[in-house]
């Protein structure tokens, strides 16, 4: 194809002819042809013809004779053999653009059209063989969109597809001119930074990635909240070869989204183990439903004014036959991130609801067994069916069962997380906000959520005999409470002064020590048939 001046043709010229025609085209006497270019390379040209390089039916350019002295004789020979040459030179070109095309759908990415894993393994141990000569050093960032799985959900997987467009646009620019971005697949992406080789130059770059994904996407008419979570290393120095650091930058991500995900770490020895430590104990919890592992106990929910049991709190508990007795606060993120939560939070709704169904026997359908929920489980498109569908198979009612949220619940998604609490609020289940005062503390919750209990946790109580300030926050979460009609229900109370305060405080109910620790089922049942001034404590 012709470049330089032959590209300011302004529509005249042999070429302006050639693409309109799709032609050869043969001019003999050039200098006084009507349609003919003036610039510096026709200036005593006498004549010239050009040929078209048609490709699939297009012309893309085209082969070119032209002469400054003596004029070209051109007969129909040589306009053949000159033919059969642009065909020819078509071809080529052809085959050159398809190979291009090719490697270029071989290395890259076709949703974000960003490299994709073959090219990065290419490029890493291309960078990685300078690092072992002693020529490089950099740094690889593991990145994973925070909750992806969410929108998806929600919205489908093609509102997803836009986000991880949208996000790899703001990796690619927050990365700086000099990173090699690749996306591995799904919602992860992997930066090289090749000559950023010590924390606190690197700091800034992952301080700048998580402010740039941290914002709201547009999604299908809605604004979602994203965030990432990173895993930084440093080669060679933690690494030199390609799947070395990849897999090492990933356990560092992992570690970063452990200590509440929109934040960044960077690659320590001792997460290796870590990391491999919660692969065992995530296989182990995988066969713990059929293998009879998992428990519930239950935490008596005491009224203070009547000093009468008013209600259960169902606490999920893992006895591992290979480990042993697992911490809920070990296993149940393990539980979030493998997706497991889903098949055991069903079994635990369950359970609560069989309880139920007992204490309804007994005649105390006026006993409440709360069940605590994660996001992944409210994320879920059937959850509001999968609370309807537990109740109906025990045959209790609605009002027996109360659902415990924390406020990270919300956050992800408080539109379409209000929804799903409000059907089943409509069917009589209650709603209670747990750990308030932990998180944002919004009122927006407590004024557009059907929460009939306000839990304050049990890190206040702790402090409230110590701190006048932890007081009187207290004192303004009961007021407040109360002004909007709810009920509060104080965790964690241990000791007798604290029952004391909270009652002069007007706290409707408590759980704790302090009247039971969390018991079995059959215990739970003994607890409730005695009276409560009369208890031995549990």
């Amino acid at each position: 194809p012709l470049t330089g001046s032959y590209m300011q043709f302004d529509g005249k010229g042999i070429y302006a002819e050639v693409l309109r025609t799709g032609k050869p085209v043969f001019i003999n006497d050039y200098q006084n042809w009507e349609d003919r270019l003036v610039n510096d390379f026709t200036c005593g040209m006498t004549s010239a013809m050009q040929v078209p390089l048609n490709i699939e039916g297009k012309t893309v350019g085209s082969v070119g004779l032209a002469a400054f002295a003596e004029k070209i004789i051109m007969d129909e020979e040589k306009m053949a053999v000159f033919e059969q040459f642009a065909a020819v030179a078509a071809i080529a070109i052809k085959n050159a653009l398809y190979h291009q095309q090719t490697n270029h759908l071989a290395l890259h990415d076709t949703l974000t059209g960003l490299p994709n894993r073959a090219y990065l393994n290419r490029h890493l141990e291309e960078e990685l063989e300078r690092a072992r000569r002693g020529q490089s050093a950099g740094a690889v960032m593991f990145i994973d969109l925070d909750d992806l799985k969410t929108v998806n959900d929600h919205f489908g997987h093609t509102s997803g597809d836009s986000v991880i467009i949208a996000a790899g646009n703001d990796i690619v620019s927050a990365a700086g001119d000099n990173a090699f971005v690749a996306r591995v697949g799904g919602d992860e992406f992997v930066i090289i930074l090749p000559g950023t080789d010590n924390e606190e130059r690197i700091a800034p770059v992952a301080d700048r990635l998580v402010g740039a994904i941290r914002r709201e996407y547009e999604v299908r008419g809605k604004r979602i909240h994203m965030s990432t979570s990173i895993g930084v290393t440093l080669y060679p120095e933690d690494g030199v070869i390609a799947e070395e650091i990849l897999k090492n930058s990933d356990i560092a991500m992992y570690a970063a989204k452990a200590a509440g995900k929109n934040c960044w770490r960077f690659y320590e020895q001792g997460m290796q183990q870590e990391d491999y430590e919660k692969m065992v104990l995530t296989n182990s919890l995988r066969h713990a439903l059929e293998n009879e592992e998992l428990y519930l106990l239950y935490q008596p929910l005491i009224a203070l004014d009547r000093k009468t049991v008013v209600g259960f709190e169902a606490l999920l508990r893992w006895s591992s036959r290979e480990h042993g007795m697992i911490s809920p606060a070990r296993f149940i993120p393990l539980a979030e991130q493998s997706g497991l939560i889903l098949s055991i939070g069903k079994w635990v709704f369950a359970e609560a609801c069989r309880f139920a169904r007992k204490l309804a026997d007994m005649g105390k359908e006026n006993i409440r067994v709360a069940v605590n929920v994660s996001p992944c489980q409210l994320a879920t498109a059937d959850f509001s069916e999968m609370v309807r569908d537990s109740i109906e198979e025990a045959n209790i009612r609605s009002q027996q069962i109360e659902v415990e949220i924390t406020e990270n619940v919300l956050i992800e998604s408080l539109e379409e997380s209000t929804r799903k609490l409000v059907e089943l609020s409509a069917i009589g289940v209650q709603l209670s906000l747990d750990d308030f005062g932990t998180g944002f503390s919004s009122l927006t919750y407590l004024r557009n959520l059907p929460v009939t209990t306000l839990k304050i946790d049990k890190s206040f109580i702790n402090e409230m005999l110590r701190d006048k300030v932890q007081e009187g926050f207290i004192r303004s979460i009961i007021d407040m409470a109360h002004v909007l009609s709810l009920n509060v229900v104080a965790e964690g109370v241990e000791t007798e002064p604290q029952l004391s305060k909270l009652v002069q405080f007007g706290c409707d109910c408590v759980q704790g020590y302090v009247y039971s620790r969390p018991i079995s089922q059959e215990d739970a049942i003994r607890f409730l048939l005695t009276p409560i001034l009369s208890k031995e404590r549990f």
